[in-house]
């Protein structure tokens, strides 16, 4: 019979026994499980933490791309493509650049994507005539909700605008672009929209006018030619003038 102390040992013995012999494979499972929860857990910070590529304020660039297919495929055929524009409740447009031909019919569909109330988070697309200051035109609009946040007196500085949507709201605006190329700002007037960066451009291609040429002027090489013409003529008409009063068989 073992003593005491000698029970103790064996007991401790053979605890030390089944550790030693069952530690390999518990070290395997451990090992193998832990590879399994750290790939997991890789991917899914992986899936979480990748951006996702944009072509503006939260339009996915597969629709930009489908947009712009669009209305090559329109204009190929020698059709105007509607220009789709979607705003939410981040005050930002879906699109925030189009071009257009001079003086083509543009028809713009403006759709509020967003879900807070109008009054509070309404939208409206306002294309301004080139050269005016987007922030203050916005600023003067803060006051006159019903004018659709058009500033009164401001309305020659405006090209076209839609009226303020609601949530799930649509309203489609067709114009004529100007005529003249180069860059043209459109806002959401709605408070607070503009400063906070819902804006857009919409560029009538060719070449712009240069500063300081009003539309129509006349070209100043073709004035300088046309004054030379009126002059060669005018000393024309006087040398033959000279020569019939030197000529005595002029009278009769």
């Amino acid at each position: 019979m073992l003593s005491r102390t000698g029970g103790e040992t064996l007991r401790v013995f053979a605890f030390r026994g089944g550790w030693v012999q069952g530690f390999p494979v518990m070290r395997k499972l451990c090992f193998w499980g832990f590879r399994w929860l750290a790939s997991l857990a890789a991917a899914f910070i992986l899936v979480a933490c990748s951006p996702q590529e944009t072509a503006g304020p939260g339009v996915p660039v597969d629709d930009e791309e489908e947009a712009e297919a669009a209305e090559t495929e329109a204009e190929e055929d020698g059709e105007s493509a509607a220009i789709e524009i979607t705003a939410d409740d981040n005050m930002r447009f879906g699109r925030t650049t189009f071009e257009v031909d001079p003086g083509e019919e543009v028809t713009v569909i403006l759709e509020n994507v967003g879900s807070m109330p109008k009054e509070s988070m309404g939208h409206n697309f306002v294309l301004l005539v080139m050269g005016t200051d987007k922030n203050a035109f916005s600023n003067d609009a803060i006051p006159h909700a019903g004018n659709a946040y058009i500033p009164p007196g401001r309305e020659d500085e405006v090209i076209a605008a839609t009226g303020i949507l609601g949530p799930g709201e649509k309203e489609e605006l067709t114009f004529t672009a100007p005529e003249i190329a180069g860059e043209y700002d459109y806002v959401c007037s709605f408070p607070g929209h503009t400063a906070a960066g819902m804006v857009g451009v919409m560029t009538v291609r060719g070449e712009p006018e240069e500063a300081g040429e009003e539309p129509g002027d006349p070209d100043p090489e073709e004035t300088d030619e046309e004054e030379e013409t009126e002059d060669e003529a005018k000393t024309g008409e006087a040398d033959e003038t000279d020569a019939g009063a030197d000529d005595p068989d002029a009278d009769g």
